[in-house]
This record gives structure tokens, C-alpha cells and sequence, in this order.
């Protein structure tokens, strides 16, 4: 919605849009050379489905109140615990939703205007495996975690 917020204006009634998209994921990663064991990494196959809803409200004849939330970017591999990069990456995941409001006016056939917020929240693991210098002990792990929220504008 942040690129056509002003386009909601030329809707005569409400509108309701769900929407998802279907996405396959393959990732395969290949080791030729590594000074540590382990080689390939495990083959990633995902399907996912990524939402999205969109939903438009006439407030009278020239104003509109527009509403979204969806998924506009993500990303994510499982790399498995034995391949050769297991010390640089072992799993991560990133993913972000967002949800805005918008109030658009028409103030001739050619011109109208939108502006509202918009709020982001963001999401993102990551695990790699930690390499134990002691001969018979294993290797550790480490995990971090991070969220955080943005609140904005468009115009």
C-alpha cells in the first residue's frame, strides 16, 4: 500500500484482497576444499506460504481509509550441524511483517493524496556451532536472537 496510498481513492466501494504467494525453496551448498570436516551441507527444501491482506473503506465520496498487513521480505536456511561451515553458520532465519494505515483524499480527478503510518516488526535467529579446542570434547553452540519493531510514514 505505501506506493499507492493515493490510489485508494479512485475505489467506489469497499475492498477486501487476501492474498498469498506460494514459494519453493531448494538451497544446496557445496564444499570443493575445507581445512575442516564435514563437507556439504544438509539440502534445505521448504514450501511456504506468505500472507498478505489488504482492505479499502470509502469514508464518503472523496475520502478513503486503507488498512494492510503482510509479509514483504524473509529469508531462511537450515545448513545442518556437520557440513564444513558449521563455525560460520549452522541455521538462520529472518523475517518481517508489516502493517499500515493510510488516509487518502481526492481533491480532483487528477489529484488526491495519502498519508499514514506504518509499523514494521522484524525477526531474526541465527545458530552456528563453536569449535571445541579440546580433543574429545564436542563442539558448543551459540544462538542469538534479535527482534525490534520500526514505526514510519509515507506520503
Amino acid at each position: 500500500m505505501a506506493r499507492t496510498a493515493a490510489a485508494i481513492t479512485r475505489l467506489d466501494e469497499a475492498e477486501l484482497v487476501l492474498q498469498t504467494a506460494l514459494v519453493y525453496q531448494d538451497s544446496k551448498f557445496r564444499v570443493n576444499e575445507s581445512t575442516i570436516a564435514g563437507g556439504n551441507s544438509d539440502n534445505d527444501e521448504k514450501i511456504l506460504l506468505i500472507p498478505g491482506a489488504y482492505y479499502v473503506r470509502p469514508l464518503g465520496e472523496r475520502l478513503r481509509l486503507g488498512v494492510s498487513v503482510n509479509v514483504p521480505s524473509g529469508i531462511g536456511h537450515d545448513y545442518g550441524k556437520k557440513w564444513s561451515g558449521r563455525y560460520l553458520s549452522e541455521e538462520s532465519d529472518l523475517a518481517f511483517v508489516a502493517a499500515s494505515t493510510v488516509l487518502a483524499y481526492r481533491f480532483t480527478d487528477q489529484v488526491s493524496l495519502g498519508a499514514g503510518p506504518y509499523l514494521m516488526y522484524t525477526d531474526s535467529r541465527s545458530k552456528a556451532r563453536v569449535n571445541n579446542l579440546l580433543p574429545d570434547a564436542s563442539d558448543g553452540a551459540v544462538r542469538l536472537e534479535e527482534d525490534g519493531v520500526a514505526v514510519g510514514y509515507m506520503l
